[in-house]
């Protein structure tokens, strides 16, 4: 009975004393970690401002092949957020708390209820050559916080991890022009002449109008004795979200600007572009679209429009449009 009672007694005081320990030692957990990104600092930053992305480089997302994002309506800016669900990872809400030209602060809230927090602080450096310093941090519950040693041993090596990944995709994207899977090239592009019919349609009758319009054109040019040059184009002068319309024109490309009656011609100069070929459906061309605006902002370029879908496929022959190949152009200069 004596030695239960001590063995009692040495039990109680060490969980008096490790109790003490834990209410005084701090609860909060901080790793810290500095990358060299071998691109400009604006790249990192448009992928940590896109809560879309982070599936491709944030800690877990980046190793475990369960990790689902989904993310509805706006994904870029403060406030912007994400939801994501993971057998290693659980569930939570990945959210930008703060994002500035040289910062960006983003919040991992788990489901369980335990949130991370994440810092990113952008430096440049020689040749637009920058570095990004990061800092993570959570609040351990009452006990655990006795482990906090270990706790920070594994933030940080989340956030190295999470760190290389970036600065990759940062360089694949910038030196390699892959984006979201695309492949974006630069290309200087000759003149190009055009007949079309150009309205403002609503979103859902888009494919409609153009596919009503592209037979009439060939009927125009056939009538006119003018020759097509090339593969049937739509045209898109505006795409507005707020009114669910498009500015847009079917098109067929001809050698020179032409007069033809009830047709509208149009030129666009020579001038730089960037080139990408979809393949698929083109009404779900979106992502690709996305992909150039994305481009576009890591290069310091803005679009000059017309944009420039060329149709390769014809649908009356090849049925399945997971198979329809579509060029997207984009006539760019600099935004600076």
């Amino acid at each position: 009975m004596r030695t239960l009672k001590i063995i009692a007694w040495t039990l109680l005081a060490i969980i008096m004393i490790l109790s003490g320990i834990s209410a005084i030692i701090s609860k909060k957990v901080t790793a810290r970690a500095e990358k060299s990104l071998g691109v400009p600092p604006m790249v990192a930053y448009n992928i940590l401002n896109n809560t879309g992305h982070t599936s491709t480089w944030l800690g877990l997302p980046g190793i475990d092949t369960t990790y689902v994002l989904n993310c509805a309506g706006i994904s870029t800016g403060t406030g912007a957020s994400c939801d994501y669900n993971s057998k290693q990872a659980g569930s939570g809400v990945i959210r930008i708390l703060n994002s500035s030209s040289d910062s960006t602060a983003l919040a991992d809230e788990r489901n369980e209820g335990s949130t991370t927090f994440y810092k990113f602080r952008f430096t440049a450096g020689d040749s637009n050559k920058g570095s990004i310093i990061a800092e993570a941090s959570s609040v351990s519950g009452f006990w655990s916080n006795l482990f906090n040693f270990y706790h920070r041993l594994r933030l940080e090596k989340q956030l190295d991890h999470s760190l290389k990944r970036l600065a990759e995709l940062a360089q694949k994207r910038y030196t390699q022009g892959v984006y979201n899977g695309y492949t974006i090239t630069r290309k200087q592009m000759d003149p190009k002449y055009f007949i079309t019919f150009r309205s403002e349609v609503e979103f859902g009758n888009a494919s409609k109008y153009y596919s009503q319009n592209i037979t009439a054109l060939y009927q125009r040019a056939l009538d006119a004795k003018v020759t097509v040059s090339g593969n049937p184009c739509g045209l898109f002068y505006k795409w507005d979200d707020k009114t669910g319309k498009t500015d847009m024109a079917a098109a067929l490309p001809v050698l020179a600007a032409f007069t033809i009656k009830d047709a509208e011609s149009i030129t666009i100069p020579a001038g730089e572009a960037l080139f990408l070929e979809f393949t698929g459906d083109n009404s779900k061309s979106g992502p690709a679209h996305t992909s150039m605006d994305e481009y576009m902002s890591d290069h310091g370029l803005r679009n000059l429009p017309p944009v420039i879908e060329e149709y390769l496929t014809d649908p009356t022959r090849e049925p399945d449009p997971s198979k329809w190949i579509t060029h997207i152009i984009y006539y760019v200069e600099s935004a600076r």
